[in-house]
């Protein structure tokens, strides 16, 4: 299995593809991937959760001054189906995007947050900790949060 992200023309975002089991064949299985002109990228291999991974997307908004925002999306199945991060319990006030749960990566160190990576384990099935923050607004004050089922079901157990 292999990932490959391959950029549109050096804006900062791309497709990532995903090999099939011997390496030859290849799927596109996200648009708007984000990867920063460090060559980094916000993709992240759960450990505790086989086939699990974490990435940044940009998505279209014409509310803000770029015209998109960074969202978090994550893949249970090796990447064929990507969503949102929900929160549980939360009561949005607006839109769904109010109870999503963005993770904090490298790209956030450009908008100044030195977050820590995501952290799991194989030796802890399910469990994932993570920096970030509620909604589609992004703050240099990030919370931490747990997933204790790979990734499902996320609630914050520390502020700022």
């Amino acid at each position: 299995l292999a990932l490959v992200h391959v950029d549109s023309g050096g804006r900062g975002h791309g497709s990532l593809y995903i090999s099939d089991s011997s390496g030859t064949y290849y799927s596109k299985v996200l648009d708007n991937h984000l990867y920063s002109s460090q060559q980094s990228s916000d993709f992240y291999e759960v450990k505790s959760m086989r086939g699990t991974f974490i990435t940044s997307v940009s998505v279209p908004d014409a509310e803000t001054v770029l015209g998109s925002l960074v969202v978090t999306r994550i893949s249970f199945d090796r990447g064929a189906r990507w969503q949102k991060i929900h929160i549980d319990g939360c009561k949005g006030v607006g839109s769904q995007d109010d109870c999503a749960l963005h993770i904090h990566g490298t790209l956030s160190v450009g908008a100044g947050i030195i977050p820590q990576l995501p952290a799991s384990d194989a030796g802890a099935p399910g469990l994932i900790l993570a920096h970030g923050n509620q909604g589609s607004v992004h703050t240099r004050l990030v919370d931490v949060y747990i997933s204790r089922d790979g990734g499902y079901n996320w609630k914050k157990v520390l502020k700022g």
